[in-house]
């Protein structure tokens, strides 16, 4: 053992010597070959060229011995191809360091440290090489660097490469330190790439490796900041976008095994790419600039195993400065199969990535036109090797554009999964509105939606499909199911549709029209037809395709069932809506059928409704409608009014009004291309009334029928029944030009008697029998207005008018009567024609009641014009005119007018023009011989002429409504003493005013009268004057005159009417008289009181009118003296003192003392004084001074009870004469012997010196009883003796 440490410390040490000897000795030879390598320098360039297979070339080969360690320093060295002579490499300087101890164990020259500086390379310059039998450049340059190179360092240097988009590139290598140390190796540096963003590339790295790359394991580092990627994205991205800005930014920590990289962690940080589409150079690019900016993120990439796991983490990604939720993006990759699984995404904010790609147009147009949003949850897709792809994905909050058959969606939720071909997709929607273009007229409000759907892909066609579908909007709820086949080809897509729905109000119907399968005139006929109503249960059947649809030759179905209540339904757009219809519609491929039981119709009612468009795709296609209506004639008319036939059937029924039932049909014809409506129908009526608006006439118990023809409307054979007798009416209506014509023929047969019974106007009694007649009315319906002609012709010849001459007419003497009218809405021009009477008149119809403007009446003989003269003008040209005959008649009728409830149907102004040729004219007792009479209605008044053999003067009734009257002669010759009836008949109060009473306050004007000459029964009474003043109700008398010579009748007085209607009267007056024989004679009055002076006053007042006295109301007093006279004739006595019945005192005085008073009562004066008060007349001083004695008169006479209780006294004057004195004396023949035998004596006489008188009972016939006789000596006086004396002798 011992020996054998010895000989093992003798080896090591002989080994230690042998190798320091060799070391000392290959130490030497180094240090006299290295600073002597220039020598060889061209050797070593034709060993370094034929070794690498280029030219090398350098200035200068140095050996040094540094740091113990031998070096070599290589300047100007060039590496050049050899066909080319294209320089490759060059390099300013390179110093290498041997490491002896590596270079022995590897058996290959190994470096410790290389310095290079200035190198520059250009590997695109590299020659293709055949290296299969020698190394390859690639194993030669890991040699290099991972063996041959212990430590090197490089600065300044330039690297032209090919990148991976075959572009040369040139790296400038800043600083590079590479490290070898026991197969670790480290490497460190600074890096950048001319032409890019890719400056200041921060590159670490710490790996190991002991056979080339493919076993290197280790760690790397990268960091790079404002890296630009935009000319190598631009490569890439859509030529139709550019680049505003591409660069990345951040970290990666990359683990590689065995020459692979096994995981790698990227952390990037502001990394943005920004773009813009390529527009001209002066258009601005601001505003289409879009962006997407990433500001933080991880991404780990990691084997295990066989699998590759990727993944990502706490990313902020912003797309046009708007946040993207975190992806959250896992991903597993294997050769059986790969998983992706992405957790968010925002769609919207993903889209414009896609202008970064090259979308096919039809892709890109589909993105543009729907520019969806919404956010993505849970997407998962994943592939075993072999099988087909599974797919799921969740959808919030989708939105889209409308585009073709898809509708603009904001709120749908919707979950997808698929494999492969086939998928299933769930669909949800809540409170949406959806905008449909042209498919839909309206956008449609959706409040809840659901489908579950599902697809399946063939070779050459897509089927969709779903057996649950349930949308609810407002107005409808939908459930069905369809499968709806897409080709890929030119094919027609194939729908097979079945769906039941129920609608609230189907005037909505319009929103859900599909317009693109219906086609447009359809969508438009429908949607304006449907107006209203509800559904329950519509069915809608599709099973075709679209291109033969609607299927006019059965190459499919579709049919569409609505069952509408309650509905309205407008078949035409000029015509009223159909309401409150139970209506079956049903479409069956392109015809439509209609089926109702009741509609209304407006205000009339429809029932048994059959309707049909026969085809829809015919080029004329036009709907059908038959239908039966029940109506009243107004409702009839106000829907006839709200048609197309306003003008024609509502014009005829407007102006010819039905009230009452209608029953009718009516078929119209409707083209669906806008064209008119071709109508037809008939009405019925019975016991209907029918009006004509203008000329007015109403019609009772219409019965017949009514068609029309479009605008033809008529009538045949009426019945009817006007003014409760029967008719016949017939009328035709039609247009012609611009007009529409009505022409109505009526014809009757009338009695008078039904006549009078049924109109309610003044009384018409005066008509007998009865008369045939017919009329007929032309009415022309403008566009504005209307006019129209009438005219009647009736037969008078049984007719009898009971009328004064000249129109009394005996029945079945010929007559003829006729009425012609013309006009408008605002005028009519008249014209009637009966015997010895003619009418003509323009009336002003425009207002309430009919206003006659102008007017003519031809009474008797006379013709009349064309048109009335201007004004009202009556005309009466007859051989005997009387008044007190129409006086009965026009009483009548004034009565009639006053008591009806109806005013009168029309304005009838006064006479403005009044003609009157007579004869003779009779009013009453008065007679006017060839009379004629002028009166003209004048600017400021109305002047009347009137000439006679009895009257001649004239009036001017001005236009303050004040009367002046001048006459020059008026012969009376009346019976003053003949009753009239008024005053015959029994008035029971005269207070009130009575009609003739309320009449004359009404007409009697103010009034100035003046007759010149007045003659009264061939008496000439004188001048009359007088002055009437009206004012209100009252009219006032200030002024009444007679002069008639020696006689004047002075008096004034007043008359009114109070509120309540009672009249009152009050006169004062005064007469007197010279003679009153004169004043007696001139009013006809005979016997009397004759030759005396008259003076008589008198103040009365009472309730009633001047005429008719209300004696229980009369109050005033009474005065009169009458001197010098005589009294002749009891009966003119008694009739001038009546109220104490002086006629009867004095005939008792007569019979009693006989032979007093036969040659008449001459006396010296009659006065007296009376009071009245409430009728009763009161006096106690009426006395009579006469020759046959005194009479004193007291007493009251009560004129309302017609009773008079007077006591009358008579004091005989025993001296006036002998008849006095015969017949007062006790005894006559002893006063008359007396008196002849006295001769000196006076003598003396017994006689009666006062007889007493009681006048008691009706002051019409009293009873007068002689209540005493007084008697005593008489002694005469001389005188009075002498003068009965010479009396005597005469006798």
């Amino acid at each position: 053992m011992a020996k054998f440490a010895q000989r093992l410390a003798v080896t090591v040490k002989w080994l230690l010597v042998v190798l320091l000897v060799s070391a000392a000795v290959f130490t030497a030879a180094m240090r006299l070959v290295l600073p002597n390598l220039d020598t060889a320098k061209a050797p070593i360039q034709r060993w370094a060229s034929e070794t690498s297979g280029f030219t090398v070339d350098f200035s200068t080969f140095k050996g040094h011995w540094r740091y113990l360690v031998p070096s070599l320093s290589l300047n100007d060295l060039t590496l050049s191809t050899e066909a080319s002579h294209l320089e490759i490499l060059t390099a300013e300087s390179i110093d290498m360091q041997f490491d002896l101890w590596a270079s022995l164990q590897r058996r290959k020259p190994t470096f410790s440290n290389v310095t290079i500086t200035g190198l520059n390379v250009d590997l695109t310059q590299l020659p293709e090489r055949d290296n299969t039998g020698n190394e390859s450049l690639k194993s030669q340059l890991e040699r290099l660097f991972l063996v041959g190179l212990g430590q090197f360092a490089i600065h300044d240097a330039q690297v032209t490469l090919l990148s991976p988009s075959e572009e040369r590139k040139t790296i400038d290598i800043n600083s590079l330190l590479w490290d070898n140390r026991a197969g670790t190796h480290h490497v460190q540096g600074v890096v950048s790439v001319q032409g890019t963003s890719l400056n200041k590339l921060d590159v670490q790295g710490v790996f190991t490796e002991n056979n080339g790359l493919g076993s290197l394991d280790g760690e790397f580092y990268v960091k790079a900041d404002d890296v630009s990627l935009k000319s190598w994205i631009n490569k890439f991205i859509n030529p139709d976008v550019s680049l505003a800005t591409a660069k990345v930014g951040g970290e990666a920590w990359l683990k590689v095994d065995k020459g692979n990289v096994r995981s790698a962690l990227i952390s990037l940080n502001n990394s943005d790419i920004a773009w813009f589409p390529n527009v001209p150079a002066l258009q601005s690019q601001a505003s289409s600039t879009q962006s997407v900016n990433i500001q933080r993120g991880q991404l780990l990439v990691e084997q295990s195993g066989d699998s590759w796991h990727i993944a990502t983490d706490n990313f902020a990604i912003k797309t046009d400065g708007k946040l993207w939720p975190e992806p959250n993006l896992r991903a597993d990759i294997n050769d059986d199969a790969w998983r992706v699984n992405l957790g968010y995404f925002d769609v919207q904010l993903l889209l414009p990535l896609r202008e970064l790609v090259a979308l096919p147009k039809g892709v890109e147009n589909a993105i543009n036109e729907l520019a969806p949003k919404g956010m993505a949850q849970d997407i998962r897709v994943e592939q075993q090797k072999g099988g087909e792809v599974h797919y799921s994905a969740a959808l919030k909050n989708v939105g889209f554009k409308h585009w073709t058959y898809l509708p603009e969606v904001h709120k749908l939720d919707l979950t997808v999964a698929g494999v492969g071909q086939n998928g299933k997709v769930t669909l949800a929607m809540t409170e949406d509105i959806l905008p449909y273009g042209e498919f839909f007229q309206a956008p449609l409000n959706i409040e809840q939606g659901n489908v579950v759907g599902y697809w399946q892909m063939h070779e050459d066609s897509v089927t969709i499909w779903s057996d649950s579908v349930a949308v609810r909007s407002p107005h409808l709820d939908v459930v069905g199911e369809f499968r709806l086949d897409i080709p890929f080809d030119n094919r027609s897509s194939w729908l097979a549709f079945y769906a039941e729905a129920s609608l609230n109000n189907a005037g909505e119907t319009w929103r859900y029209l599909p317009a693109l399968a219906l086609d447009e005139e359809l969508t438009d006929y429908l949607s304006a037809a449907i107006r209203g109503g509800q559904a329950d249960h519509a069915k809608l059947l599709w099973y075709g395709d679209f291109e033969t649809f609607p299927y006019p030759e059965h190459q499919g179905i579709f049919q569409a069932y609505v069952p509408l209540k309650r509905g309205q339904f407008s078949f035409d757009t000029q015509w009223p809506t159909l309401t409150d219809l139970e209506l079956d519609l049903l479409f069956q491929n392109d015809a439509l059928y209609l089926d109702a039981s009741n509609v209304g119709l407006m205000g009339a009612r429809g029932y048994g409704l059959k309707g049909e468009i026969p085809s829809f795709s015919d080029e004329d296609s036009v709907l059908l409608i038959e239908a039966n209506i029940a109506s009243s004639g107004a409702d009839l008319r106000d829907y006839m009014l709200a048609t197309p036939l306003i003008d024609s059937v509502g014009a005829a029924l407007t102006h010819v009004q039905v009230d009452g039932k209608v029953n009718g049909k009516i078929s119209l014809n409707i083209p669906l291309n806008g064209d008119d409506v071709l109508t037809k129908g008939k009405a019925t009526i019975k016991n209907s009334t029918v009006s004509i608006v203008s000329p007015e006439m109403t019609f009772e118990k219409v019965s017949g029928a009514i068609e029309f023809d479009n605008d033809v409307v008529w009538a045949k054979k009426l019945k009817a029944k006007l003014l409760q007798q029967p008719i016949n009416i017939g009328f035709k209506g039609e247009t012609e030009s611009d007009n529409y014509l009505v022409n109505i023929n009526i014809d009757g047969k009338w009695e008078a008697d039904k006549l009078k019974a049924a109109l309610d106007q003044p009384d018409m009694s005066f008509i007998e029998g009865y008369s045939a007649w017919d009329l007929n009315v032309g009415i022309a319906l403008k566009d504005v207005g209307f006019t129209y002609d009438v005219k009647l012709d009736a037969d008078l010849t049984t007719l009898d008018f009971n009328l004064p001459a000249p129109l009394d007419k005996p029945s079945f003497i010929k007559g003829q009567g006729s009425m012609k009218a013309s006009g408008d809405a605002q005028s009519l021009v008249g014209q009637v024609e009966l015997p010895n009477v003619k009418y003509q008149a323009n009336v002003d119809i425009s207002g309430e009641l009919p206003v006659v403007k102008r007017s003519r009446t031809v009474i008797g003989k006379g013709e009349l014009s064309l048109q009335p003269p201007s004004g009202n003008t009556v005309s009466v040209d007859v051989p005997v005119l009387d008044i007190d005959a129409w006086k009965e008649v026009v009483v009548k009728a004034e009565a009639a007018h006053r008591h009806s409830k109806d005013s009168m149907p029309i304005v009838l102004p006064s006479p403005s023009r009044l003609n009157v040729k007579g004869g003779k004219v009779q009013a009453g007792d008065l007679v006017f011989n060839n009379f004629s009479m002028a009166a003209r209605k004048k600017s400021d008044g109305f002047h009347v002429l009137v000439g006679s053999e009895e009257l001649s003067g004239d009036a001017w009734w001005d236009e303050d409504n004040f009367l002046t009257v001048s006459v020059d002669h008026l012969f009376l010759n009346v019976d003053l003493g003949k009753e009239t009836p008024e005053e015959g008949a029994d008035r029971k109060d005269t207070r009130l005013a009575n009609d003739v009473d309320q009449a004359l306050m009404h007409y009697i004007p103010s009034t100035d009268l003046i007759i010149r000459e007045l003659w009264l029964q061939g008496y000439r009474v004188g001048k009359v004057e007088t002055q009437l003043l009206k004012r209100g109700k009252t009219i006032t008398m200030p002024k009444f005159a007679i002069d008639s010579g020696g006689a004047r009748v002075l008096a004034n007085g007043n008359w009114s009417i109070s509120n309540k209607g009672f009249n009152h009267s009050e006169l004062t007056f005064d007469v007197s008289a010279k003679n009153s024989s004169d004043l007696m004679g001139r009013f006809a009055v005979t016997g009397g009181i004759h030759d005396a002076t008259v003076k008589t006053s008198g103040e009365l007042s009472f309730d009633g009118a001047p005429w008719s006295v209300n004696v229980e109301t009369l109050n005033g007093m009474l005065e009169t003296k009458i001197e010098n006279g005589y009294i002749s004739g009891v009966g003119g006595a008694g009739r001038l003192l009546g109220l104490f019945s002086l006629d009867s005192i004095l005939r008792k005085i007569q019979l009693d003392f006989t032979g007093v008073f036969e040659d008449g009562l001459a006396f010296d004066e009659i006065s007296g004084r009376a009071s009245i008060t409430n009728g009763v007349i009161v006096t106690d001083n009426i006395q009579m001074n006469a020759l046959a004695g005194d009479m004193f008169i007291r007493g009251i006479a009560n004129l309302a009870k017609n009773q008079v209780n007077a006591d009358v006294r008579f004091v005989p004057d025993l001296t006036s004469g002998i008849p006095v004195l015969t017949a007062f004396a006790v005894t006559p023949q002893t006063a008359i012997y007396v008196l002849a035998v006295t001769t000196v004596l006076s003598p003396v006489v017994d006689a009666f010196t006062q007889v007493r008188y009681q006048v008691a009972g009706t002051i019409d016939d009293p009873v007068v009883r002689e209540v005493s006789r007084s008697t005593g000596e008489v002694t005469l006086p001389v005188q009075a003796t002498k003068r009965l004396r010479e009396q005597q002798k005469e006798q």
